[in-house]
Parts: structure tokens; C-alpha cells; sequence
């Protein structure tokens, strides 16, 4: 038998997927309020997708989009009568997170490659990859029950105030489930955000972790460059700074080196690992 959840989640789609094809369908120059909120909203997200993975936003704002806009009507759909939100059921937010998590990886594989991108679960040491596994499987479903337990409360918490104070506080209580309602997706969408934009930038930190010293190093040469040019008169100074500032970010890296050489091969739980 079908639930309700399934349901209301299919006739949310398809009066999702009807609208935009009715909304662009004549798209003009001369924007009506409709194009012009429709507009907002997508350069609203795109400015969060570029914020968060600006060489990648292009690919991932298709898929963050309707995430977020299906959050929000979903969320929505619980103050019309006789329908309940697709996002109180756990299943509903189950299979929304499912979602999230093959696209962390589909995301992640494209840009990088299968081989680049599963070696990111073997650093900083092979030994930590059953944590990386875990905090995978974790993070997935902390993200199905925090959507879950915050509307089904929500609902909740409106029905008991309402068969308490009856029709007395109905504005109240319709502002707070259409700001809550927002304010989840809200917090749904971002931490989407934020797991896809890991895996795609994993690769790119992991080389530029690799190369801070050098670009500290660059950076301070070109900025005493630059003093120089403007007071040649404290050459003496200015250099002297800079080579005792060059000397302690070479110090750093090698002190950092050293503790990194330290915990890969004389990590004491390596042996326990081992055997």
C-alpha cells in the first residue's frame, strides 16, 4: 500500500516540475514580478553555491537548487489542510539524505576521479579510515533525523497549542511553522552544501596544504618588494625582517614535518592496528 508520505512527495514533484516549465516557458526582458522573484531566488542560491565551491558551482547548482526548493514547499505543505509534510515521516527525510550521500560521491568522483578521490579517505594515515567510513555513515543519518524530529515537533507543537488555545493564536502559530519550515530547509541545504563542496575541494587542500610553506614564503618576498619600492631608504631594515621572518616559516614547516613523520611511523596504536 502507498503512504501518504510517497504520496504527497510525487504530487509535490510533479506540481514542482509543471510550475518551472510554466514559469520559463516566456521568459522576457522586461521582467514580470513572477520572473523577477524567480530570478532572486536563483541568484540567491547561486550566490551560496559559488560561496561554498566556486570552481564547481555550475556543476552542483542544478541539484542544490531543487533540493532547497523542494525543502521549502515540503516543509510548507503540512499547513494545508488534510496533507501532512513529506519531511515528518523519517523515511521521507531517510531517502532525502540517501540522496545527499550519493551525490557527495558521484560529485566527488567526477571532479577528481575514482582513484584521487578515495585515497582523500586514507590521509592523513590508513589508520584512520574506519573513522572516515563512520562519520560517512553518521553524518547521513544525523542529517535524515535532524530534519525529521524538527518538523514532526514542529507539527506537533502547533496541534497541541491550537487544541489548547483553539482558533485564539492562529496567526502566531503559522509564523512560526513558516519560519521554522524555512530556517530547516535552510540548515538542510547548507550542510548538503558543505559535504558536496568537501568532497570536490578535497584534492585542491590537499595540495595546497602541501604547498603553504612556499606560498607563505612568496608572499612574504613580494609584500617586502613592495615596502622596498616604496622606502628604499629602510632597505636594511626591511630585509632583515624578511629573512628572519623566511627563516621561521622554513622552521615551522620542518617542525610540522617532523610531528607528521612522528605519528605515521611511531604512532604507538599503529602496532596494536598492525597485528
Amino acid at each position: 500500500m502507498v503512504s501518504s508520505t510517497v504520496t504527497t512527495t510525487w504530487l509535490l514533484m510533479v506540481a514542482i516540475g509543471l510550475f518551472s516549465w510554466c514559469a520559463t516557458r516566456r521568459l522576457k526582458l522586461e521582467s514580470t514580478p513572477l520572473q523577477t522573484a524567480l530570478e532572486g531566488t536563483v541568484a540567491g542560491i547561486e550566490r551560496a553555491v559559488e560561496e561554498m565551491a566556486p570552481q564547481h558551482a555550475r556543476e552542483i547548482m542544478p541539484f542544490v537548487g531543487s533540493l532547497w526548493v523542494f525543502l521549502v514547499i515540503a516543509n510548507l505543505t503540512g499547513l494545508i489542510p488534510g496533507l501532512s509534510s513529506p519531511t515528518r515521516d523519517l523515511s521521507g527525510t531517510a531517502g532525502l539524505a540517501v540522496l545527499v550521500f550519493l551525490s557527495v560521491h558521484w560529485f566527488g568522483i567526477r571532479a577528481l576521479g575514482l582513484r584521487n578521490y578515495l585515497r582523500h579517505y586514507l590521509t592523513p594515515s590508513p589508520i584512520l579510515l574506519p573513522f572516515h567510513i563512520i562519520s560517512e555513515f553518521t553524518r547521513t543519518i544525523a542529517l535524515a533525523v535532524r530534519l525529521f524530529g524538527n518538523i514532526m515537533s514542529l507539527e506537533m507543537t502547533a496541534m497541541l497549542v491550537l487544541l489548547v488555545a483553539g482558533f485564539l493564536a492562529p496567526v502566531p502559530i503559522l509564523m512560526l511553522h513558516i519560519v521554522e519550515a524555512l530556517v530547516q530547509a535552510y540548515i538542510f541545504g547548507m550542510l548538503s552544501l558543505t559535504y558536496i563542496s568537501g568532497a570536490l575541494q578535497t584534492q585542491q587542500l590537499r595540495q595546497l596544504d602541501k604547498a603553504m610553506p612556499a606560498i607563505a614564503m612568496g608572499w612574504a618576498i613580494s609584500r617586502a618588494m613592495e615596502a622596498l619600492s616604496r622606502q628604499p631608504e629602510a632597505e636594511r631594515a626591511i630585509m632583515r625582517t624578511l629573512f628572519i621572518g623566511l627563516a621561521m616559516i622554513e622552521s615551522l614547516a620542518i617542525y610540522v614535518l617532523v610531528i607528521v613523520l612522528i605519528v605515521l611511523f611511531r604512532n604507538p596504536l599503529l602496532q596494536y592496528v598492525l597485528n
